[in-house]
């Protein structure tokens, strides 16, 4: 799937919400995402992505400039990865929407996304 997103120029949803993509799915997605210039908008909630995936994929939306809306609601994010995708927020300006609910990120997570959106 990854690798055919790498050349896609038609597809611009993909939900990928309840599978069991793990930390190698979530990498493996990112680095379609570092190519891709069509998709805008993916699900991937209610997965099995932890802090190593949400990095992953804090990389690939620095380099993307099509998506927009990014659901990872109901994973296995702390506030490690929570760092990472608000680190990406501060380059990445296109994205609109970020779905982050049941997750396992607190207060310093929280900061970390509220202070790369100000």
């Amino acid at each position: 799937l990854a690798d055919g997103l790498k050349i896609n120029a038609a597809v611009k949803f993909i939900d990928l919400g309840w599978n069991k993509i793990s930390d190698s799915g979530a990498q493996a997605l990112s680095n379609a995402l570092e190519v891709n210039r069509v998709i805008n908008k993916i699900d991937l909630g209610r997965n099995k992505i932890s802090d190593q995936g949400a990095q992953a994929l804090a990389e690939g939306l620095k380099i993307n400039a099509a998506v927009q809306h990014i659901n990872l609601g109901g994973n296995q994010i702390s506030d490690i990865g929570a760092q990472a995708l608000a680190e990406a927020l501060t380059v990445n300006t296109v994205i609109q929407e970020i779905y982050l609910s049941y997750n396992k990120i607190s207060d310093k997570g929280a900061q970390a996304l509220a202070h790369a959106l100000t």
